[in-house]
């Protein structure tokens, strides 16, 4: 045991037991004594008379009707235990600051409050309490334990303070109270209601928020991915279905051509020919065909510069053998766009068809090609000086009919004008972002 276990002084001269029990002490620093059934120590000084309990004691003494004497060097003392015992109830322990970090705060403000709110970076503080009665102040023990935080009560030390550090958000109770010398609790426990309210981080709205963004973020990722891989598979279908419409049909003309040839190759020449020029362009054919399938898929090929770049490339190959004069007139505005695969193909293969058609049909010298974007729409424009025809008797077939067909899929329209001897002008608009 030592003085921080409640021993007046850690030099401890003589030790003598009374009738009841009670350890008495003469040391350096006073007269002490140890209830060992209560585990209680307590302290006498000059103020309970002993004006020589600080002086070395090298005698004990237990007279028989009870008396404790305690002697040494000049200094003789005696006492009657049961005398030095205070039936008094102790009074209840009142708090006398409340300070947060170094700042005191005003705490007649903070008891008329059932409860004390402090924000979360005020979760470190000090409480400070003690009994107003004088008469018993140097008789008294005080414990305290905040509730939340401390299982079992705990002894104050000279300072009278409860200090707290860095408490977690939640609800704590601070109770304290005080005991006499025999072991006698004050009548009531004083207790303070204190709430360290949590960061905004630390909160459940704010947990839910996380959870639910975590979770719409997991469901977006996956249905990034389910999109992707739709999208992938929706390529691999387009493909599939351009390589059989396109590439399929023509090989199949080639392979009944080439049939037909080697049955006509000895006994008429003429009409080997003629299927021979057909092989050949049903092959240029289909060339071309799978020429623009792997164009459209390039994933490179996305942005507007490719695409007026085989707009530009398609119209020199087509016209230029025929002496047909081209005009091209680009918004520059139309850069910043950029289509999809299926977009960029449907776009070039109506572009592709009218210029076949005006290159094939029109009997024109000039073509004007217009690419222009306004209020989120792209608009092709492709005009020719040609001979004309009348929409209303002409045969759409599968070119014009390809056309209207690719201008739905796209949302978009398109829109066929033509006069006899003037020439023809076909307009494509489609939404774009």
């Amino acid at each position: 045991m030592s003085q921080y276990d409640g021993l007046p002084g850690n030099n401890v001269f003589k030790v003598i037991k009374d009738s009841e029990g009670i350890l008495w002490f003469a040391s350096n620093n006073g007269l002490g004594s140890y209830n060992y059934s209560k585990n209680m120590f307590a302290s006498y000084t000059e103020r309970n008379g002993f004006v020589y309990a600080r002086k070395p004691a090298y005698a004990k003494y237990r007279m028989k009707n009870g008396e404790i004497w305690f002697g040494g060097e000049n200094s003789l003392y005696g006492f009657m235990p049961e005398r030095l015992s205070y039936r008094s109830i102790p009074v209840n322990v009142t708090l006398t600051d409340f300070k947060i970090f170094n700042t005191f705060i005003p705490l007649d403000s903070l008891l008329s409050l059932n409860e004390i709110r402090l924000k979360p970076e005020q979760n470190s503080f000090t409480i400070y309490f003690s009994s107003l009665s004088y008469a018993q102040q140097d008789n008294l023990i005080y414990y305290y334990k905040l509730e939340g935080v401390n299982n079992d009560w705990i002894k104050a030390d000279r300072e009278l303070a409860a200090q707290y550090t860095i408490l977690p958000p939640g609800d704590y109770t601070f109770k304290v109270k005080c005991v006499n010398l025999q072991g006698e609790e004050s009548e009531n426990i004083t207790s303070l209601n204190l709430t360290v309210l949590p960061h905004f981080y630390q909160t459940l709205w704010f947990l839910i928020l996380v959870i639910a963004a975590v979770s719409w973020l997991t469901y977006f990722i996956y249905r990034q991915r389910i999109v992707k891989l739709l999208a992938v598979e929706r390529i691999r279908n387009k493909v599939a279905r351009d390589l059989h419409d396109d590439v399929g049909s023509t090989l199949s003309t080639i392979n009944i051509l080439s049939s037909m040839a080697k049955t006509k190759l000895l006994t008429d020449p003429v009409k080997t020919s003629e299927y021979i020029s057909k092989i050949t362009n049903n092959s240029q054919q289909m060339m071309e065909a799978m020429d623009d399938i792997v164009w459209s898929i390039k994933p490179d090929n996305d942005n507007m510069q490719r695409i007026v770049a085989r707009m530009r490339e398609y119209a020199s190959s087509i016209l230029e053998p025929k002496e047909i004069d081209i005009e091209f007139k680009i918004d520059d505005n139309i850069y910043d766009l950029k289509l999809n695969m299926e977009t960029r193909r449907d776009v070039f293969l109506v572009y592709k068809e009218a210029v076949n058609n005006s290159a094939k049909y029109s009997h024109c010298t000039k073509i004007e090609i217009k690419i222009t974007t306004e209020n989120k729409k792209l608009m092709v424009n492709i005009i020719d000086n040609g001979t004309g025809f009348d929409i209303q008797t002409v045969d759409y077939g599968n070119g014009l009919g390809n056309m209207e067909k690719r201008a739905e899929t796209l949302n978009g329209s398109i829109r066929i004008k033509s006069n006899k001897n003037i020439g023809t002008e076909i307009l494509l608009t489609i939404p774009v972002k």
